[in-house]
């Protein structure tokens, strides 16, 4: 992708350029996300790096803010394509072409005068409040752990149209009854006492405080369905016919 025009607004925001060859991809990209240039120095290697941050134009309930960062190296890693995909994934929409098309676009686009970059202080620590979650809680190790547990042990979650839950060995339900959109599998009902005890075991969580904001992580990413403004994040859900828990509703996202 060479010799593009750079556009930007006051916001700082990098517009994809159309051309013969890439306008749906331009068009896609635009409309669904916000790309912004980042550029710091990094206490934690003492160089200076570029970084993108991709902000989901997708609407939400609570048209709460979703952004991730990915180091500029990072995004340019083949290695690491499934894996910001992921990341992606869970707060709009991305394939693989459009991703490629983003790195390469900004690859040139440092080349140029005049592109907007915002520069941060410590890159490093410009990563880790992104979230306000410690930097050595990592959210997308405990999506996956979930999405472990549930598959690994099928049998602690029952249909919810089969009436099979038992209090004694089940760990929730699949709600079979819900509607499964293209892409995604049916949302799970874990037990919270599961959950919690699940989190707190793989992170070392101890404060109750420190165990809702990890909720609440999960709730902004879609994975966990809520309100982070409610008092109580669980919910009383139908696991069966005239059985219901204190659960949460865990949502398996398409994967990139």
């Amino acid at each position: 992708m060479k010799n593009m025009e750079i556009k930007s607004e006051q916001s700082k925001e990098l517009i994809l350029p159309q051309n013969d060859k890439s306008e749906k991809v331009a068009d896609f990209v635009n409309q669904n996300w916000k790309l912004e240039l980042l550029w710091g120095w990094n206490s934690e290697d003492g160089c200076y790096h570029y970084a993108v941050r991709f902000t989901s134009k997708a609407k939400n309930p609570k048209n709460i803010v979703q952004s991730v960062v990915i180091m500029k190296e990072d995004l340019e890693d083949k290695r690491l394509m499934h894996e910001n995909l992921r990341k992606l994934g869970r707060i709009g929409k991305i394939e693989q072409r459009y991703l490629v098309a983003i790195s390469s676009f900004i690859s040139d686009v440092i080349t140029k005068d005049g592109v907007p970059i915002e520069e941060v202080e410590d890159m490093y620590d410009f990563k880790k409040a992104e979230s306000p979650l410690p930097h050595w809680i990592n959210l997308d190790e405990i999506i996956s752990k979930i999405e472990r547990e549930i598959e690994n042990n099928a049998w602690r979650f029952p249909l919810k149209t089969s009436n099979e839950f038992s209090k004694e060995d089940s760990h929730g339900a699949i709600l079979d009854h819900k509607k499964q959109y293209k892409g995604y599998k049916h949302p799970v009902a874990i037990q919270a006492s599961v959950l919690r005890q699940w989190i707190k075991e793989w992170v070392g969580v101890r404060a109750d405080r420190l165990y809702r904001e990890i909720l609440e992580e999960l709730i902004k990413r879609g994975v966990i369905e809520g309100n982070i403004e409610d008092r109580r994040l669980s919910k009383n859900i139908t696991v069966a016919e005239n059985v219901e828990i204190s659960a949460y509703q865990f949502n398996f996202l398409p994967r990139g």
